[in-house]
């Protein structure tokens, strides 16, 4: 009898940029994307990106990306918090 081992091997996801981003209130997001290769191989095309960044809206934001080749999964994340940073205005009349 003869027994074997095929390992699975999955894409490997890199971010382009940070993985953590700041930005403030108002500003646009400008999504750089992932890449994905094995073995010499392109997969990057084959990354899913899941979540939105609402930059009108205070708060933490996750984008999930998302491969799943060979019957495996790969996943990485990447964080966007959104802040205010304009202190207001106090104007004392009378």
């Amino acid at each position: 009898m003869v027994f074997g081992i095929i390992f699975f091997n999955v894409p490997k996801i890199e971010l382009n940029g940070e993985n953590y981003i700041k930005l403030n209130l108002g500003d646009e997001y400008l999504e750089k994307g992932a890449t994905a290769s094995l073995w010499n191989k392109d997969f990057s095309n084959d990354i899913k990106i899941v979540g939105t960044v609402d930059t009108t809206k205070i708060g933490t934001y996750k984008l999930e990306y998302i491969i799943d080749k060979n019957f495996r999964k790969e996943t990485v994340f990447r964080t966007i918090e959104v802040v205010d940073t304009i202190f207001p205005i106090i104007e004392l009349s009378g």
